[in-house]
């Protein structure tokens, strides 16, 4: 016998939902990707892949992140992880310019 499930509430509860939590995935892309040491790459690239396709699978918000495509410095995030959260287009941030009055 189960017993009946009360609803939580996502804006007062403590654990973590759909609704009260986000995925950021950021700046995976190649140059990132190839400049990491401190594990293997291939397990880098499972280890995120997995997260992502576990955000999908519980309907998590995500927000897929770039940096400097737009001016062709960087190449777009890495297809493993495209390939499992398309359609997410990426937020691409770019170089500011800062001026200071002299």
């Amino acid at each position: 016998m189960t017993s009946p499930v009360t609803p939580r509430d996502p804006a007062h509860d403590h654990l973590l939902t759909p609704q009260n939590a986000a995925l950021l995935i950021i700046d995976y892309q190649p140059i990132q990707v190839s400049s990491v040491a401190s594990r293997p790459r291939r397990e880098l690239v499972q280890n995120i892949v997995a997260v992502a396709r576990t955000a999908k699978l519980f309907n998590l918000p995500v927000v897929l992140s770039t940096v400097n495509v737009k001016t062709g410095i960087n190449q777009p995030t890495i297809h493993q992880i495209t390939d499992v959260l398309s359609p997410i287009a990426p937020i691409t941030r770019g170089r500011t310019r800062i001026s200071f009055a002299r």
